[in-house]
């Protein structure tokens, strides 16, 4: 027994597999890949990012006389949900046309059967496209690298709550540890 969608979602997308180790996939195949890797890039920051608003959220329930940590809470707060917000539309809006992201093979195709190009997809020297994405890899890279920050700032401000309980020095590098 399967565990669907995420080993259909694997099979389909060759995630975690190396370039030259992936078969040579039909149109259909490369579409279906794309349409499970846009549903991944659609719910996997928003689920993120759900997860750090109830940290955030438990950490301002506990409570802390600290003004700072608590500005710093909704800081932190803010600046997760604003990034939820411009990663999700990003990916939904990160190719020319919309359906670009999923369907490229198939559009792609489509437009070098129209323009005449050859079996490469070539037409005088250029590749011909049926759309046009932003640079991904960079999109990817900067959005993680703004989780990851988040993360770090939630994971430092129990610190500062940390720090002012009463105990003994020791047991509280234990608990910031």
């Amino acid at each position: 027994h399967t565990l669907f969608p995420y080993t259909t979602l694997f099979r389909s997308t060759w995630q975690g597999y190396h370039k030259a180790d992936i078969p040579k996939l039909s149109i259909a195949q490369q579409v279906t890949g794309g349409k499970y890797n846009i549903a991944n890039q659609l719910l996997y920051n928003p689920i993120l990012s759900l997860v750090k608003a109830s940290v955030i959220f438990f950490l301002l329930r506990i409570g802390n006389t600290h003004r700072i940590a608590r500005v710093a809470l909704w800081i932190a707060l803010a600046m997760n949900l604003m990034l939820a917000i411009a990663v999700v539309f990003a990916c939904a809006l990160q190719c020319t046309p919309a359906r670009y992201v999923y369907a490229a093979a198939e559009m792609d195709f489509a437009a070098q059967k129209a323009a005449g190009a050859d079996s490469d997809g070539m037409l005088n020297g250029e590749k011909v496209k049926g759309g046009h994405c932003f640079h991904q890899v960079p999109f990817f890279l900067g959005s993680a690298g703004m989780a990851v920050l988040t993360d770090l700032i939630v994971l430092a401000i129990p610190t500062v709550i940390v720090w002012d309980l009463k105990m003994s020095r020791r047991r509280k590098f234990v608990a910031i540890g």
